[in-house]
């Protein structure tokens, strides 16, 4: 009797298992969104050997179908879909930003410096030192833009030196975009003023004299993205301040404008270049919970908006997944996965 009542414990024991694994996996699996966002929220969470390490940077390499992460200890991961995770290497401080060459087989991760590795073996290939701003790679890969110290700088990758060249614009800048066929960078600084180089001549990249630059706008409204249209007649730029704004390139004169919903944009990205879509993450100033974030997506072209509640604290980095089916959003120790409606793709 005292057998089988063992062995009766074991197997409730067994069964309570299976069942918890079995919600734990639709937890996971569909989140806990609510609000206007309600169950269209899907939850990955960082594998088991990363946790309680803080996503701080995002990048979506559409070549593999990975997501690059960068995290508060320094480390740099590529993770799966299904959750299986590889370091690639590590630094000594947080990570603030990712980009992948366009061969793929360098990764440029920002920290206090930026460090170029090579994605197969870990191998440290070069160290840009006072790069802590995102780096932008040309076509062909051999050159990188970068912020060094809020200035513009110009690094050949093949021979692993800064060209002396450098482009300024009023106060640090903040963001850049490059228009690669037409050579043509932008650059957004902490003042609210966007400034356009020539950088492209005989077929080499190097500093040309400053083409044209806006008026600025506020020392609040610093540029927290930047993106050329396909068309290459039009600049897109979120702002902290003025929300999403459309330029004409020749001569960065305002096309058209729309502020946000959300106050204290903490983060944003630019889904569609040419029709001004884009995802904020912040807080509604009309929301009385303290421990909400929410994504706002709208459209510039067709003034369509969509505010979508996340339960969670805190959004640390945003990543968009290849043709801009999906929104990833870097909480902390989790990925929040949305699919973006057709409307902002």
């Amino acid at each position: 009797m005292i057998g089988f009542s063992k062995g009766f414990s074991m197997k409730v024991v067994l069964v309570a298992l299976l069942v918890g694994m079995a919600a734990a996996a639709a937890f996971i699996r569909f989140g806990l969104g609510e609000g206007p966002a309600g169950g269209r929220w899907e939850t990955l969470r960082i594998p088991a050997q990363l946790d309680g390490d803080y996503i701080t940077a995002l990048q979506y390499d559409s070549a593999t179908g990975e997501i690059l992460t960068g995290f508060e200890s320094g480390h740099t991961a590529s993770t799966a879909r299904g959750g299986k995770s590889r370091f690639i290497h590590g630094q000594d401080h947080r990570v603030n930003h990712i980009s992948v060459s366009p061969d793929g087989n360098l990764v440029a991760t920002s920290a206090d410096e930026t460090v170029l590795w090579d994605r197969k073996s870990g191998e440290m290939k070069a160290t840009l030192e006072n790069v802590s701003g995102p780096v932008i790679w040309s076509e062909s890969g051999d050159v990188l833009f970068a912020l060094q110290r809020g200035v513009v700088k110009i690094y050949d990758v093949e021979r692993k030196h800064f060209h002396s060249a450098e482009m300024r614009c009023q106060g640090s800048a903040t963001a850049i975009a490059l228009n690669q066929e037409q050579g043509v960078l932008a650059a957004g600084s902490s003042t609210g003023r966007i400034c356009l180089w020539k950088v492209l001549g005989a077929g080499h990249y190097r500093g040309l004299d400053l083409m044209v630059e806006s008026e600025e706008t506020s020392r609040r409204n610093h540029i927290k993205a930047l993106a050329f249209s396909s068309s290459d007649d039009e600049l897109l730029a979120i702002t902290a301040v003025e929300g999403v704004q459309r330029f004409a390139t020749a001569d960065l004169t305002l096309v058209q404008s729309k502020s946000p919903q959300l106050t204290r944009v903490t983060h944003a990205i630019i889904l569609n270049r040419n029709t001004g879509s884009v995802a904020l993450t912040g807080r509604l100033e009309a929301w009385e919970g303290d421990e909400d974030y929410f994504v706002e997506l709208f459209n510039l072209k067709t003034g369509q908006s969509e505010i979508l509640k996340a339960k969670t604290s805190t959004m640390n980095h945003l990543a968009i997944t290849g043709g801009n089916s999906q929104l990833v959003v870097g909480n902390v120790v989790k990925y929040l996965v949305l699919d973006i409606p057709p409307a902002f793709r």
